[in-house]
């Protein structure tokens, strides 16, 4: 394992075991609950710091820089700081910078990445799975939909 994985590793390692992962991977097929909870979250993010958010639609990205500076820099406006970029795995330059954004990320940022459907051959998704809080919406079962309905 390189220093850098192996340092990486140790810190995420460190932020998991006192229960502070800033970052969120939202994944899953149930777009419905995963918008809920996403805007449950924003809602919840902004009634305590009002000036903290930053939103990106990946696909709309012309400089991948854009998110990587986000993510780098700290709010003058906040004490923290909620980046979501929202279809990440669209844009295959923003993913490339993956282990970058990762590395980079403030202790005062939290980074929310979404997609509906990333695609889980890539190292990127696997590094993000082992770096961060996986939160997959999965489709209900037939069974689920028809015990909710009654």
């Amino acid at each position: 394992m390189a220093y850098n994985t192996l340092k990486l590793h140790f810190c995420y390692q460190y932020r998991a075991i006192v229960n502070n992962i800033m970052i969120k991977l939202l994944t899953g097929e149930n777009t419905y609950k995963l918008n809920n909870y996403l805007n449950a979250k924003i809602a919840e993010f902004l009634v305590e710091f009002p000036e903290g958010l930053e939103k990106f639609e990946a696909i709309e990205l012309n400089d991948k820089d854009q998110v990587l500076d986000a993510v780098r820099s700290i709010s003058f406006l906040s004490p923290r700081k909620l980046i979501v970029v929202e279809d990440y795995f669209q844009n295959k330059d923003l993913v490339s910078i993956t282990q970058q954004l990762v590395e980079q990320c403030s202790d005062t940022t939290d980074l929310y990445i979404v997609d509906t459907k990333p695609d889980k051959r890539l190292s990127e998704y696997k590094l993000l799975v082992k770096l961060s809080e996986l939160i997959d919406f999965k489709k209900d079962s037939q069974e689920g939909l028809t015990s909710w309905m009654i």
